[in-house]
């Protein structure tokens, strides 16, 4: 551990209060993240699409900062980053640069001596060294839309010095360092518009919506305030403000402090007052003295800085409640374009991790998908009653009556809610916390066997919701036919892509599908089954043989024949090892709340599904666990079975041919895996023609036919399938085991141990980032393998 690391962890567990925040601002204990950069234009994309740089956000903002990456950049901090409501977008590369002038009129040339710049959690600092002058500028998160800089001056030498301060900004003219395109160019209409007052500027932002890029929505605005009055002029998208001449004794100082305040459109504009400033910086301090001191409670030493740096990482994705978001949430990544919202299990994932430093953000993170749980009267989907969507965000759905690009009622997330919630209370226990959620939790539980199971055999399937995209005006699938010479049907329209057609039909569907085998179809259904399992491409639902058994779409209906919504007819283990595993921590829940009937029936169920699991996904051949496919016979409406030859059946095929994926964990780190089964399955992990490749854990085994090393989920190594099999390790009586490749995680993921951030997924082959950058759930599950295994 370094020095300067060791020191700032040594003042968050000795509890200090402001004094030790105020020392520690006196020296750099740098994060763990590269905070430097200079931005060149609104999107300043790395090759995978993410904003260049990472800066430092904190306190559920939504705007952040970076330390200058250059020198023309000194005398403030760069950026600010701005979430315009669904996309982080780069306002300048300064807009708030401080200028020094002495007596005589001349500028003072910052970066002419000694210059040091400090990225630390939870702040920045950047700190000028001259003759006879110290500037240092500190800068803080005060709440959930406001930053404080305070600067501070400190005349070194021997004379009065007589300094002119000015300030000066000025907005970025690029929008894209792809295109090369102008922000004029691409939004002619779009006009931000400086204002001034003597204690302050403010930047009129709204005029754009596009909904795929960039909206300002009524309202929204950035604010500058300072201390001390300043005299600003404004031309065009610059300002300059500045302010009467300070007169500094020998070995005096002066301070003055500036708040940066952004808003977004609903906001209720209320700026932290310079004057207050102060206090809320040390609020700040002391909070991530907290963080600090979970950590070190709660991690080995040696693990600590990694650890920090995915608290960092975690706290940095921090939104407060705007918008359609009525509460705190962590969003996946601010820094990766389409992922400035909330999706339900990263939502779970996320508040498991930061619950370790942070309880109370992680029960507010579950909150903001529960507040959108569907109700029995929802007016859209009353069939859904219980469903948790697969996200929002500020704007709702057009659905929902507003023009949200991003809001998705398509599908759901696997079931990981519960497991969030028991986390959670494992951290910090909160019977009224559990007392509310219990009636939620469950409720989600029982639609997923109502609204998912298509032969109601009581085994559930991926699937997806009624939906616009799904059916058509007249409640008929949608389906198209790809490369096809003719109309296949004479219902079907020609589609937008050459040699396509647009047909609609779940009998044509079936007919197309089980009489013309050869067509190419392409159902918005499976691909919303496919964003459901949170396995976006996986080789399991998309191979590249089908093995003769290709993915198709089955109806769920209830007893009286209507339509609830659709499956896919494929069983898959991890889901319901998922759900086995879930009815275990419900009856736990029911039992600490007085509920013991409840109990008693989960309980239950659980003994019956999981002895299910362990017969029906297990291939004693191989030694593994893999989904079962459905036969296409089976592909019309549900047929109730008789209840005990349901429980008795082991429906379709198992799909080995398709190759061994992370699904195959989830008996093992659920606990439903029998002895036998578990023992013959960690074979695999351990198998470098499996899943020991030189970064363990793929998405894919390395001896699938679909293995990529560069496919999303076709052997990508994501850092909660990582956990999961460490999970599956230790279960099995291979905890030293799960330590050592904890570590390899560790010496392998590129820069996971040095300044890069953390990534969504990492190169099995080689460990090479990929993905999002400042990935919330691979910070999530870092934190909860730190804790649970040793690492370094």
């Amino acid at each position: 551990m370094s020095r300067r690391l060791a020191a700032v962890l040594l003042c968050a567990l000795a509890a200090a209060g402001p004094a030790c925040a105020e020392s520690t601002s006196l020296q750099c204990n740098a994060s763990g993240i590269d905070r430097s950069g200079t931005p060149q234009a609104l999107q300043d994309f790395d090759a995978a699409g993410n904003q260049r740089y990472n800066p430092l956000f904190d306190a559920g903002a939504w705007h952040g900062f970076l330390l200058p990456g250059d020198a023309a950049g000194e005398g403030g901090f760069a950026g600010p980053l701005v979430v315009a409501e669904e996309y982080a977008v780069f306002l300048a590369q300064g807009l708030d640069r401080l200028e020094l002038r002495d007596a005589a009129g001349q500028r003072i040339d910052l970066a002419a001596g000694k210059t040091e710049r400090c990225a630390a959690p939870g702040r920045l600092q950047l700190r000028y060294r001259l003759p006879t002058l110290e500037l240092d500028l500190e800068l803080r998160f005060t709440g959930a839309r406001s930053a404080a800089v305070r600067t501070r001056l400190h005349n070194t030498g021997t004379q009065a010095l007589q300094l002119t301060p000015s300030w000066h900004g000025a907005l970025l003219q690029r929008f894209s360092t792809r295109s090369g395109e102008t922000v004029q160019a691409r939004y002619p209409q779009w006009r931000p518009r400086w204002s001034a007052s003597p204690g302050g500027v403010q930047l009129a932002l709204e005029g754009v919506s596009d909904p795929a890029a960039l909206r300002f929505g009524i309202g929204a605005a950035y604010r500058i305030a300072r201390s001390e009055a300043a005299e600003t002029t404004v031309e065009g998208q610059v300002y300059v403000a500045t302010g009467t001449p300070w007169q500094i004794a020998p070995g005096a100082a002066h301070t003055v402090w500036t708040v940066h305040s952004y808003y977004l459109a609903g906001d209720k504009a209320e700026d932290l007052a310079p004057a207050a400033a102060a206090a809320a910086f040390d609020a700040s301090a002391q909070r991530w003295q907290r963080y600090l001191g979970a950590i070190g409670r709660k991690v080995a030493p040696g693990e600590r800085p990694i650890a920090i740096k995915a608290v960092e990482t975690l706290i940095g994705n921090w939104r407060a409640p705007a918008g359609a978001l009525r509460h705190d949430v962590i969003v996946p990544s601010t820094t990766a374009r389409w992922f400035n919202g909330a999706w339900s299990w990263d939502s779970w994932k996320h508040a498991a991790g930061v619950a370790l430093v942070d309880p109370a953000l992680a029960r507010n993170s579950v909150l903001a998908l529960f507040d959108y749980q569907i109700g029995a009267d929802d007016p859209l989907r009353p069939q859904d009653s219980g469903m948790i969507g697969d996200n929002v965000f500020f704007r709702r759905s057009a659905e929902r009556g507003e023009d949200g690009y991003n809001w998705n009622e398509r599908n759901s997330k696997p079931a990981l809610a519960t497991w969030a919630v028991s986390e959670i209370e494992r951290q910090a226990s909160d019977p009224a916390w559990l007392q509310r959620m219990y009636p939620r939790l469950l409720a989600y539980h029982r639609w997923w066997y109502r609204n998912r199971d298509s032969d109601r055999d009581g085994l559930v399937e991926y699937g997806a919701t009624r939906h616009p995209a799904h059916e058509d005006e007249h409640g008929r699938l949608r389906f198209s036919v790809l490369q096809a010479a003719q109309a296949p049907d004479p219902a079907c329209t020609p589609g937008e892509a050459a040699q396509s057609y647009d047909c609609a039909g779940y009998d044509l569907y079936r007919r197309l599908l089980q009489g013309r085998p050869g067509l190419q179809l392409q159902v918005p259904v499976i691909e919303a089954a496919a964003w459901e399992s949170g396995m976006d491409n996986a080789a399991r639902f998309f191979p590249g043989d089908a093995q003769g058994l290709p993915t198709a779409v089955l109806e769920n209906r209830d007893a009286q024949g209507r339509l609830l919504g659709w499956s896919i007819n494929q069983v898959s283990v991890d889901q319901n090892s998922f759900l086995a595993q879930e009815k275990v921590l419900l009856a736990g829940i029911a039992r600490r709340i007085g509920l013991t009937d409840d109990a008693a029936v989960l309980e239950q169920e659980a003994r019956q599904l999981g002895e299910r699991i362990r017969r029906c996904f297990y291939d004693a051949q191989t030694g593994y666990f893999y989904d079962r496919a459905l036969p296409l016979a089976a592909a019309g409406p549900a047929q109730e079975k008789h209840a005990a030859a349901a429980r008795a059946d082991c429906p379709g095929t198992l799909l080995t041919a398709r190759g061994r994926g992370p699904e195959g964990f989830a008996p093992l780190w659920t606990g439903i895996a029998t002895r036998h089964q578990g023992r013959a399955a960690i074979r695999a992990l351990r198998d470098s023609k499996e899943f020991a490749t030189p970064l363990p854990f793929p998405t894919l085994s390395r001896s699938a036919a679909d293995f990529d090393p560069k496919g999303y989920w076709r052997g990508r190594v994501w850092l909660d399938q990582y956990d999961f099999a460490l999970r599956a390790l230790a279960s099995q009586g291979s905890a030293r085991e799960a330590d050592r490749f904890c570590r390899q995680l560790v010496q392998q993921a590129d820069g996971l141990a040095g300044t890069a951030p953390v990534h969504e997924n990492y190169n099995p082959l080689d460990g090479t980032r990929q993905g999002a950058s400042n990935f919330s759930w691979s910070a999530a599950h870092l934190l909860l393998m730190l804790q649970r295994f040793r690492c370094q």
